[in-house]
């Protein structure tokens, strides 16, 4: 579904704005090549979208034409295999990358692969309705995958994946595009490969997922085993009470979770965004305190300082706050991070 009616984004790191639309595939990986060669970072959208909208500046953006997400035309499944953390057993990722191989050639489908640099990206040629695509996604991470290293924020529609040939600064070595053969090679050689661009796309299969045969599934993924009460530090319990919070209270198991996780993701970050939006209305900015922002109460959240800034630096929490996105749990639910019969957030969403 690469057609030219469709609007199509690419995103370079310190681009301003960041995000830039152009009609049709071809104008858009046109753009990309040009930055690609000038060894940038270089995102484009996973999915085409049919038609602009004129509220981007309404929205907070730094551009008032852009696509509208809610007209994306899905014709694929992204997946996102991570191995950025160099303690999470390199047998476990590739037993679950093999898990998913095996669905593949079992069923045909059509596929293609890329090595971004810090793991793979997975595009399965796929057709139906739009509004079904997170029961696709959570039924081939839980139910096939069953593996932890496939981020679930592939459930985005706005979500944008490293441009094939584009640099990886963060990884020094290229995204490329590589063959199911090469996809189980240990990943120092799969940088070796990446040492320089390579040409051709390399799709295997012919089938087509159906998005529509799959009905919503909840399993979990161990991770309500992994939950401990949390004890944060004396600073941020002071970071709370001035925000009128209180850690016990107002932080369910899961949020607790998030934000003492070693490497939250981008799908756990946004969530914990939500929750703190809509959940527990927190102000973007207090109005009689502008030292008070949503920024530095996450900031001051996360363990992981590295991944706070990288919140604040890729305008996480503005997406959240501008465009009104509110706090849904089923994802969480069937991804294990919640117990099934937790209502406890919606009725307190549903309060204020």
């Amino acid at each position: 579904m690469d057609g030219e009616e469709l609007y199509w984004e690419t995103g370079i790191p310190h681009r301003r704005p960041y995000r830039k639309y152009f009609r049709g595939w071809q104008a858009a990986s046109a753009n990309a090549d040009w930055w690609a060669a000038a060894k940038r970072d270089v995102y484009i959208s996973v999915y085409g979208y049919g038609k602009i909208t004129e509220n981007g500046s309404s929205y907070g953006y730094d551009r008032n034409l852009m696509p509208d997400y809610e007209s994306v035309v899905v014709d694929k499944i992204f997946l996102d295999f991570d191995y950025h953390d160099p303690t999470f057993p390199h047998e476990e990722y590739m037993e679950t990358v093999q898990r998913v191989m095996s669905w593949l050639d079992n069923e045909n489908y059509r596929r293609r692969w890329i090595f971004s640099g810090g793991g793979m990206h997975l595009l399965i040629r796929a057709d139906g309705n739009k509004r079904k695509l997170d029961s696709a996604i959570i039924h081939i991470i839980t139910k096939i995958a069953k593996g932890s290293s496939v981020d679930p924020g592939a459930f985005d529609v706005e979500r944008m994946r490293r441009y094939p040939n584009s640099y990886n600064r963060k990884r020094g070595c290229y995204c490329i595009n590589i063959t199911e053969r090469e996809a189980c090679l240990p990943i120092k050689d799969l940088k070796v490969l990446a040492s320089k661009p390579r040409k051709g796309t390399f799709p295997e299969g012919r089938e087509t997922y159906n998005i529509d045969s799959v009905e919503m599934q909840s399993a979990a993924l161990e991770k309500l085993g992994k939950f401990t009460k949390k004890v944060v530090t004396e600073d941020t319990q002071k970071v709370l009470y001035d925000y009128g919070l209180d850690w016990e209270y107002d932080f369910c198991p899961a949020m607790q979770y998030i934000i003492d996780s070693d490497n939250p993701g981008n799908f756990e970050r946004m969530q914990l965004l939500k929750y703190i939006r809509s959940v527990l209305r927190v102000p973007f900015v207090e109005a009689t305190d502008e030292n008070k922002t949503v920024l530095n109460l996450v900031f001051n959240l996360f363990n992981n300082k590295k991944k706070a800034v990288h919140c604040v630096k890729m305008a996480e929490a503005q997406s959240v706050y501008k465009r009104q996105r509110v706090f849904h749990p089923q994802k969480l639910r069937a991804l294990g991070y919640c117990p099934r019969t937790c209502n406890q957030c919606l009725e307190r969403r549903q309060d204020v």
